[in-house]
């Protein structure tokens, strides 16, 4: 049996490589769903990215700063960074050319 649960935040995080940084780059939106060329075109004050640099890969520092940039708080905001690291983890470790699109946090 399957229980329901009720999406407390849907928010839209991907990696990919970016042509203008020659690198990846995580690219998050508190605007959740998966039109982010629209919420970039009315809103782009509500995409976040940032760029990894794959020698170090993302940081605790920037996973923090991207979770809270989206708008979460403690203790959801460690939850959140730590699932941007496991993207980033997932993208690196497959040689990916982009992974994502979205998370849903229960609530």
């Amino acid at each position: 049996m399957v229980e329901k649960m009720s999406v407390a935040k849907e928010t839209y995080v991907a990696i990919l490589l970016d042509r203008q940084t020659g690198g990846p780059v995580m690219i998050a939106s508190s605007e959740g769903g998966m039109d982010i060329e629209a919420v970039a075109h009315a809103t782009p004050d509500k995409i976040v990215r940032t760029p990894i640099d794959p020698k170090v890969g993302l940081l605790d520092k920037d996973a923090l700063s991207i979770a809270e940039r989206l708008g979460f708080k403690s203790p959801q905001k460690e939850d959140a960074a730590k699932q941007f690291q496991t993207l980033w983890q997932l993208f690196y470790k497959n040689d990916a050319t982009m992974v994502g699109p979205t998370f849903s946090f229960f609530g």
